[in-house]
């Protein structure tokens, strides 16, 4: 029996649009696997960016969470940008909900949809992608060394964008959402933990 990793993996090298068949509760339990499996990615790669944080290069963080309050904080980083980023990054990677693929393939007279099999790899690896460099967004850092170490800083939102678009095409949006909540949730606790 194929583990929730190997199945991401699998599908990462290769994407499609068949969603799973599940029960809540099986949608449940993947959901809690896989958070788990990015926990375990995100740590190396937390652990990394400190130590080129502490000797390499300093990111200047554009906000500063202690300028807002606990419950303004919650209300951004667990509701609005999951909600959002979602929304903008992973509602469009199915074909009947991609308005703008469902336009350009009205446009070139049905082209897109003939390659739209081809092509939907593309459109993963892209969002994907975009995830994890808009998030690059949150530090005004600008010189070279940032964008040399731009793959470590911009890693483990990778990583997620990677489980994130698993979950949204095998199982829906509404868990891709309840995931990306749950792992902002578990950020603000650490962020919020007096060390």
């Amino acid at each position: 029996m194929k583990t929730a990793l190997t199945d991401v993996f699998e599908w990462i090298k290769n994407p499609d649009e068949e969603a799973k068949r599940l029960s809540f509760n099986e949608r449940l339990t993947l959901v809690g696997k896989i958070f788990l499996w990015e926990v375990l990615f995100a740590i190396p790669v937390l652990g990394l960016l400190k130590i080129i944080e502490h000797n390499v290069i300093t990111l200047e963080h554009k906000v500063q969470l202690e300028d807002y309050s606990t419950l303004t904080l919650f209300f951004l980083l667990v509701l609005i940008f999951p909600i959002s980023e979602e929304f903008i990054f992973r509602f469009p990677l199915k074909y009947k909900r991609n308005y703008l693929a469902r336009l350009i393939n009205r446009l070139t007279s049905g082209r897109l949809n003939k390659r739209r099999n081809s092509l939907f790899k593309y459109f993963v690896y892209t969002s994907i992608i975009a995830f994890g460099l808009m998030h690059s967004f949150n530090y005004s850092n600008n010189d070279f060394l940032f964008y040399v170490f731009l793959p470590i800083i911009t890693g483990s939102m990778i990583i997620g964008g990677i489980f994130l678009s698993y979950i949204r095409i095998k199982i829906g949006l509404r868990w891709s959402i309840l995931h990306h909540m749950l792992w902002n949730l578990s950020l603000l606790v650490l962020i919020l933990t007096p060390s």
